[in-house]
């Protein structure tokens, strides 16, 4: 569900995001903290859409993997 948002909170959004395709542990972290706090403020549905075009485009990195990775470290139901 798309929410109005401010131009540098989408901006932060899509850097963490990018931390989904860094390969650094601490980088996944990143991610789930920022999907955490801002769970009930960003598109999941846009986000979702992105990675998953994101993974066809560059085939040689688990993208959707490192998604579900971070996805199993966030609290049950939180992006439901």
């Amino acid at each position: 569900m798309a929410n109005s948002r401010s131009p540098s909170m989408v901006s932060r959004a899509r850097q963490r995001m990018l931390k989904i395709l860094a390969t650094r542990e601490r980088d996944l972290e990143d991610a789930v903290t920022v999907v955490r706090s801002l769970a009930s403020r960003i598109d999941m549905d846009l986000i979702e859409r992105e990675l998953e075009a994101l993974a066809i485009e560059i085939s040689d990195h688990d993208v959707m993997g490192r998604w579900q990775r971070a996805q199993g470290r966030l609290p049950k139901g939180l992006l439901t």
